[in-house]
């Protein structure tokens, strides 16, 4: 084990560190932002609006993505993607505290921070051909690395995470989130320069489109896909395991005494003819 982790080089270790936190800070909001607007309205149709916008910018963007993160410079589009992401829960955090708050608001958040992650994990991948010089045994062990972290930081650790903060407070999740991504940059930062390997470069349309006619019959290309598509939708089936919990938990921090009330009116009813027997 200790000699396979030697053969990566040390710049690894600091990107799987930013692309784990970074992930948990995903798995955090995508179960806080429906929650939050579990507190502005029970219409479901709203609740699936702010959950779906999430995953629209993969669904719209991905392939296009994909040829800009190509294009531009890995580390820097990375550390923007992440700086922008922890300036932007400012705004719907900043909106909770003030108790102005709103569904528009939080699908817009939700698009934006899904449109970073786009961006974010695109670029990882790159980075991550450049810094390991497209070797195959190199890249599944570094992919397996990252693609399990991220599945456990945003699947399974950050949606409880993000409820249970939610507990604390509204803003609470949005400022978490927000430091996440705000320590992930600083990390990318610090990343060494990684030379481009690969053959030439196209505008970002014709890149584009010569991935969307490739990656069908390309195994290879498929394997080193980015998997964050993937694991950002994660969150958004996790987080309705934990919705009724902590809307509980937020019911009875906003209302104490009524919540009382109901459990002793509860506890004072006869029991029925079914009962007594």
């Amino acid at each position: 084990m200790t000699s396979e982790v030697r053969k990566l080089p040390a710049g690894f270790g600091r990107l799987w560190i930013a692309q784990s936190v970074s992930s948990l800070g995903d798995g955090v909001t995508y179960a806080a932002l429906p929650l939050l607007a579990l507190t502005l309205t029970r219409d479901p149709m709203m609740l699936a609006v702010v959950t779906a916008t999430g995953t629209l910018p993969w669904l719209l963007f991905g392939v296009l993505g994909g040829a800009l993160a190509d294009r531009w410079d890995r580390r820097r589009t990375m550390r923007v993607a992440d700086a922008a992401r922890a300036v932007l829960l400012a705004i719907p955090a900043a909106a909770a505290a003030l108790d102005v708050l709103s569904i528009p608001l939080l699908a817009a958040a939700a698009f934006l921070l899904g449109l970073g992650g786009l961006f974010f994990d695109t670029a990882v991948t790159a980075y991550l051909l450049d810094l390991l010089g497209r070797d195959p045994a190199l890249l599944e062990r570094a992919n397996s690395r990252l693609r399990g972290t991220q599945t456990a930081a945003s699947g399974f650790a950050g949606p409880p995470a993000g409820s249970a903060l939610l507990v604390l407070g509204r803003a609470v999740p949005l400022l978490a989130d927000a430091v996440s991504f705000a320590f992930s940059a600083l990390l990318v930062r610090s990343l060494p320069a990684a030379p481009r390997t690969g053959g030439p470069r196209f505008a970002a349309p014709a890149g584009a489109g010569r991935g969307l006619v490739r990656l069908p019959g390309s195994a290879a290309a498929r394997a080193r896909a980015p998997s964050g598509g993937r694991e950002r939708r994660f969150p958004g089936r996790l987080a309705g395991h934990h919705v009724r919990p902590a809307r509980s938990a937020l019911r009875r921090r906003r209302h104490p005494a009524h919540h009382d009330r109901r459990h002793r009116d509860h506890d004072q009813q006869p029991p029925g003819r079914g009962g007594a027997a």
